[in-house]
Formats: structure tokens, C-alpha cells, sequence
């Protein structure tokens, strides 16, 4: 059966956690936990998921202190490898990755900015 990703609210009521479950909602599976010890992830919205190249990109909107900040991040479909590829962001929304260009675009604070998928060469566009 195919499966899907999704940001999601584990059970227990945590939000930030990725899941993954078949298509029809069983056999869920959390890849990468809001609150386990080496993988924070706070607020986790905007989940894009590129299955050619193996990879998901979130936005991570935390302004908890903890040190990750508002940036975008991306990990293996497995959910390991997970990296932050762009931070120091202020308040990104809509996240889109195209596999095809090999770029990402976000909105953040009404400008619209895109970057290469592993965030070199970011810059905002007209």
C-alpha cells in the first residue's frame, strides 16, 4: 500500500512531528518527534516531499528559545539526516521545493524568496 507524509499532531497532543501512514490513516509512524532529545522540531508546517531525490522539506517556526529559530530544514524520507538549509528567517510561510528546478521557494514577511534545495545562492525576488 503507498504511504504519505504529513506534519501532524502525535498522540498525545504534541504538535511538530512528521508522520508517516499508509493512504488510508493506519499504521502511523512518527519519523521525527517534537520534543525527542537530538531531533527538535517545534511548529513544523509546510511539509514538501521530493521522492525522486529522497528528501522532505519542512519550515520550522519556533520562537521558543530553544536555539533552532525560524528556518527551513530538510531530512530523508526515512526522516534521518535532518539539517536546517536555510535559518535567521523571520517568519516564513508556504514552502514549495520543485525537484525539477532543484529550488526552493517561501514567502517571508510578504517578499518572496527562493534558494537552491540545499540553500545557497538565497535571494528574494521581485
Amino acid at each position: 500500500m503507498a504511504s504519505r507524509l504529513r506534519p501532524g499532531t502525535e498522540q498525545g497532543g504534541r504538535h511538530g512531528a512528521i508522520i508517516r501512514a499508509n493512504l488510508d490513516g493506519t499504521k502511523q509512524e512518527v519519523l521525527i518527534k517534537e520534543f525527542s532529545k537530538d531531533r527538535e522540531i517545534l511548529y513544523a508546517h509546510s511539509l514538501c516531499v521530493l521522492p525522486n531525490l529522497g528528501k522532505m522539506y519542512w519550515i520550522c517556526n519556533d520562537s521558543s528559545g530553544r536555539g533552532l529559530g525560524k528556518a527551513i530544514f530538510q531530512a530523508s524520507l526515512d526522516g534521518k539526516n535532518m539539517a536546517k538549509v536555510i535559518g535567521g528567517l523571520r517568519d516564513p510561510r508556504h514552502l514549495v521545493a520543485d525537484e525539477v528546478s532543484g529550488k526552493l521557494y517561501w514567502n517571508d514577511e510578504r517578499k518572496l524568496w527562493m534558494a537552491n534545495l540545499d540553500g545557497t545562492e538565497e535571494t528574494d525576488l521581485p
